[in-house]
């Protein structure tokens, strides 16, 4: 009975690994306070490959590789060992300075993201590693200033303008700097789990002003906690039209970095 209870459970096992078929992957590796590389990698199921560099790479902007349809197989097969749907979609982070991990599945034809991975399971930071070593093994074409063409893929592909880290005019909050200082001193809430533990700071937070003015991916790259973090990218989404950044006389998106202060009074 033992014996037959053993064979049902192996073959359950197969049946379950038999199902975790891997059609499309994304890793998202986000920036840090600090020099770490910060870029997208897509591989598709038709062997294409799209690299998006964002910061402190080689690699700015859009580049793609191939590989063959049996060699992309290969290459998903070497992470279906890992139970991706019962894994939990984001995992709690201590410190918001450190470099991030995200990924983007499709397993079995459902959409699975795990959001900081890095805190999650050590093999997800192994995934992470092999999917570097196969960065460096690929022979990349760049088209930066293209656009990229749409093809069909198991999630939607959103081709996003260049954005640059600086400009021969930065982008303007209204008014200028000065009302940006009191927009900040009238809109933020502090929080009160930060004012019961008597946390003051500077949480410093970076987004992108597009070139009609309007704040898009706020996020933390050096926070506080307590409530803090959360509290100053709702502030910033929140802000009305900025003044965009312009090079050559055009209208261009532009990386901003904003600290955000909390003070006790």
């Amino acid at each position: 009975m033992k014996r037959i209870g053993l064979i049902l459970c192996c073959l359950l096992t197969l049946q379950v690994f038999a199902k975790s078929k891997i059609t499309y992957l994304k890793m998202d590796r986000t920036p840090c306070y600090g020099r770490c590389p910060s870029f997208t990698i897509e591989f598709l199921k038709t062997g294409e490959v799209i690299y998006t560099g964002r910061s402190n790479t080689d690699m700015i902007g859009t580049y793609r590789a191939k590989m063959s349809k049996s060699a992309m197989n290969q290459f998903y097969k070497q992470f279906e060992k890992y139970n991706f749907i019962r894994l939990a979609n984001e995992y709690k982070v201590l410190a918001t300075d450190l470099p991030g991990l995200n990924f983007g599945l499709v397993v079995n034809g459902k959409r699975k993201n795990i959001k900081h991975a890095e805190a999650g399971p050590r093999y997800l930071k192994q995934m992470g590693a092999d999917i570097d070593d196969k960065i460096a093994q690929l022979k990349w074409v760049g088209d930066p200033g293209n656009e990229v063409k749409q093809e069909v893929r198991d999630e939607d592909i959103n081709k996003e303008p260049s954005v640059y880290q600086f400009v021969e005019q930065m982008p303007e909050f209204p008014q200028g700097e000065m009302a940006l200082k009191n927009y900040l001193t009238e809109h933020i809430q502090y929080p009160s789990i930060a004012k019961e533990n008597n946390i003051e700071g500077k949480v410093f937070c970076k987004f992108v002003v597009d070139e009609s003015g309007y704040i898009r991916n706020a996020e933390v790259v050096k926070g506080i906690g307590y409530g803090c973090d959360d509290e100053a990218i709702r502030v910033i989404n929140a802000m009305p039209k900025w003044k965009p950044g312009m090079q050559n006389g055009k209208a261009v998106s532009v990386y901003y970095t904003l600290p955000v202060f909390f003070k006790l009074r």
